[in-house]
């Protein structure tokens, strides 16, 4: 048997192979996907392909592949004041460890006083790294 991942994540047994198996055994096999990935499914001959954790019966030589698909988050912005927000870069959606600068611009005759939400900070511009859906407003 041989064992592959296309995407992020790894299998058990590991990545490599070809792994010698006696005719009809029943080897267990499962994929982690890494963060910011998520199991999608398995290609080949395998029993559950939809299942992270699923079998291979050894009754030929087999190859299997676990796919991983990557996570897309979002990252919304909310003005609580006067003025705008941008981020850069500027994109509908981004993967986890994504680093997104984010700046304030406040309307004449008002401050910029800081960030809440998922980014707490008084800094302008300021950055936030994504590992999940985020929002974050400017007050």
């Amino acid at each position: 048997m041989t064992v592959s991942p296309v995407g992020g994540g790894t299998t058990t047994p590991a990545v490599g192979g070809p792994y010698i198996y006696a005719e009809n055994t029943v080897v267990n096999i499962n994929a982690t996907a890494n963060p910011g990935f998520t199991f999608t499914n398995w290609s080949g001959d395998v029993a559950a392909s939809g299942s992270s954790s699923t079998s291979v019966t050894m009754d030929d030589n087999q190859f299997v592949t676990a796919n991983f698909t990557q996570n897309e988050y979002s990252l919304t912005l909310n003005t609580v004041g006067f003025g705008s927000i941008s981020k850069t870069p500027n994109q509908a959606t981004y993967h986890y460890g994504d680093l997104v600068q984010l700046t304030a611009t406040p309307t004449a005759g008002y401050v910029f006083t800081g960030w809440t939400g998922d980014l707490v900070s008084t800094d302008n511009p300021a950055n936030i790294t994504v590992s999940r859906n985020h929002t974050v407003a400017d007050v």
